[in-house]
């Protein structure tokens, strides 16, 4: 039936029928169906490797296998962050906490990346006096405190599944950022299956990233919203992403498919099934560091380095992986007498 527009009835019919429109059909038309996001499984060789690097350089979300869990991953300008690959990822993994931040900063060694980012603190000069050194000759070393803390434990603990957190006052970096004692702070992540540290270097490698300055970050997969609930298989990323709606223009969540039988690891994809259960904290202005998070008693192996007495071994006694001058020597032993000053304070709950 036609209705006029003049007439009573038309005064509750949308504006934009028209004299020729059918109401019946108008109102069985059905609604547009949202669209879900296909997730589509890349193998773990080397040109799958390749092609992964080069999707997350473009702000593509890959979800990457690595020794704990998956980690939804992708790669943002800190000035642009509300990317739709980035509001998935937090869309998937909402919660955040000392042991599970929303958003990781993910890392190559080195980490020369992070200058940029990460608030060291004011570089201070040291010397250490003795009697054969002239008062007027002394060598003197300047450096931030808490730029040598963040170097010796990466040297130390890295490439591994411990989150370190590092203080930080760019603002653009606000929404990666944790708040803790009024302070913001980004949580840094170097994983440690081959795997993984392959498409991060390559990512970083990348023509797209050196580029535009961006930076590549990810979020912890979680298979529900119950606790512990976490995703350690490429079958589950497609069951989590297929049942829920994206407002994403990307039409695929790609997924590096650790499980693929033709590919052998000598390390298996997410061996320990669960992040790491501490993590570190670094704090300048009070010279401590801090272990927060849960005490892991399953796996006193994976916590053997954290604990009180390895962080500070770790910090007065410097890697010596590499040659040393006289000068270095002096250098590192300058750095040991400030950071022997350091405190290691063990928050983590039982």
């Amino acid at each position: 039936m036609i209705e006029r527009r003049d007439s009573p009835r038309s005064k509750s019919l949308p504006l934009s029928l028209s004299k020729s429109t059918n109401v019946q059909d108008c109102l069985m038309k059905p609604k547009p169906a949202k669209r879900r996001m296909k997730v589509r499984k890349i193998a773990p060789s080397l040109r799958g490797v390749s092609e992964a690097a080069g999707l997350m350089a473009a702000g593509k979300l890959v979800f990457m296998p690595t020794e704990s869990v998956y980690m939804a991953c992708t790669t943002i300008q800190p000035s642009q962050f509300l990317s739709p690959s980035a509001q998935f990822m937090q869309f998937l993994y909402p919660r955040s906490n000392e042991i599970e931040p929303a958003y990781l900063l993910i890392m190559p060694k080195p980490v020369s990346t992070l200058n940029r980012l990460a608030c060291w603190g004011q570089k201070r000069p040291y010397a250490i006096r003795q009697l054969e050194y002239k008062t007027a000759n002394t060598p003197v070393v300047v450096f931030s405190e808490a730029k040598e803390v963040f170097r010796r434990l990466s040297n130390k603990l890295w490439p591994g599944p411990v989150i370190v957190y590092v203080k930080t006052e760019n603002e653009s970096l606000l929404p990666l950022t944790s708040k803790k004692n009024s302070c913001s702070y980004l949580a840094i992540s170097n994983p440690l299956h081959p795997l993984a540290k392959r498409i991060v270097q390559e990512t970083y490698a990348s023509t797209k990233l050196r580029d535009t300055n961006r930076v590549l970050v990810g979020s912890l997969s979680c298979g529900s919203t119950k606790r512990n609930a976490y995703i350690t298989k490429a079958a589950e990323v497609s069951r989590r992403v297929s049942s829920k709606f994206t407002l994403s223009e990307d039409k695929y969540i790609h997924v590096i498919n650790g499980e693929e039988t033709s590919e052998q690891f000598s390390v298996p994809t997410c061996q320990y099934g669960k992040p790491c259960t501490s993590s570190l904290w670094i704090n300048e202005s009070s010279r401590t560091l801090y272990i927060r998070g849960q005490r892991c008693f399953d796996d006193e192996a994976k916590d053997a380095n954290l604990n009180e007495d390895a962080l500070r071994k770790t910090l007065v006694f410097p890697s010596s992986s590499r040659a040393k001058n006289d000068r270095q020597k002096y250098t590192d032993r300058v750095i040991s007498a400030v950071l022997f000053k350091w405190k290691v304070v063990d928050q983590r709950s039982n």
